[in-house]
């Protein structure tokens, strides 16, 4: 039997397939830096509005990422709203930045609509 390797919503690889990843870097002892991020306010609404505009915020947030990450870098989605960093050959500096950057176009993008966002204008389900 074949397991899947990525996430249906965000097209990110799965948890297990990022653990994998994680194991061979470190068998490799090849230098990486790691990172964990989640979408702020995602409970509240996902029980206020329900899973259509909780999940869209997963799905255009892995949009984002991985038009602003290096070929090399690895993310994947590690359950819910948390999504792990894998940056290999990089120290925690260069992460941090490439993480700044991220977070600047992510605020830019739901800023001007080209992001979808959740506002108050959206109706519980």
């Amino acid at each position: 039997m074949r397991q899947a390797t990525t996430d249906g919503l965000t097209g990110l690889i799965n948890r297990r397939t990022l653990e994998n990843e994680m194991r061979m870097l470190v068998e490799r002892r090849e230098p990486f830096a790691i990172a964990m991020a989640d979408l702020d306010h995602f409970k509240r609404i996902n029980d206020t509005y329900g899973t259509k505009p909780a999940t869209a915020r997963c799905a255009c947030f892995s949009q984002v990422v991985q038009r602003h990450v290096r070929a090399d870098d690895i993310v994947g989605r590690y359950g819910g709203e948390e999504f792990v960093f894998l940056f290999p050959k990089q120290t925690a500096l260069g992460a941090s930045d490439t993480l700044e950057r991220l977070r600047a176009e992510l605020a830019s993008a739901q800023s001007d609509g080209s992001t979808p966002a959740v506002h108050r204008e959206l109706r519980p389900e």
